[in-house]
């Protein structure tokens, strides 16, 4: 370990127990050993680069066409992706006016496509309208309208309920 350790100088806590454990077992090799201590990959830990940049992202309930979602969870697993990598990819390079998809991906998108059974593109795009499901103890019309009585039912002014608590009261 003396051989490598001049390179844990710049480490810190864990980091310094990481590059310890993988350097203690790299310089007790043998001499026919075609792994040197020039070779440790001494930094295990994920580095942040100046290219990569630090944000904050948040939980999102977004609601999508069922086959078109499945489309997209299959892209990203193809690409080795998480689904928001992925639709940030996509944001993005449309923000910016630029193609997100190399010719491959399209290729891949269209195979998806056809094995998903998703007959839409962009032409359908602000068009689509959603199939409402009647929940288990009320209809979706019982829903919208009973919301639509409740806001459609004066609410007293708090001066007329004042005066009839205080009426009641004598």
């Amino acid at each position: 370990m003396r051989e490598v350790s001049h390179l844990s100088s710049g480490l810190d806590g864990d980091d310094r127990d990481i590059f310890s454990f993988f350097s203690f077992f790299v310089s007790n090799q043998s001499p026919d050993s075609q792994f040197d201590a020039r070779s440790v990959p001494w930094y295990i830990c994920t580095m942040i680069t100046e290219s990569q940049l630090m944000i904050e992202r948040v939980q999102t309930g977004v609601r999508m066409e069922k086959r078109l979602l499945k489309v997209l969870k299959a892209l990203a697993e193809y690409h080795d992706l998480s689904l928001g990598d992925l639709l940030e990819g996509i944001v993005l390079h449309a923000f910016d006016g630029k193609t997100p998809f190399s010719s491959e991906s399209l290729k891949r998108i269209h195979d998806l496509k056809k094995f998903y059974s998703l007959d839409l593109d962009s032409s359908a795009s602000h068009r689509l309208t959603e199939i409402k499901r009647a929940s288990r103890n009320k209809s979706a019309l019982e829903t919208k309208t009973s919301e639509r009585n409740a806001l459609n039912k004066k609410i007293p002014d708090k001066k007329i309920l004042d005066k009839k608590v205080s009426e009641k009261k004598k």
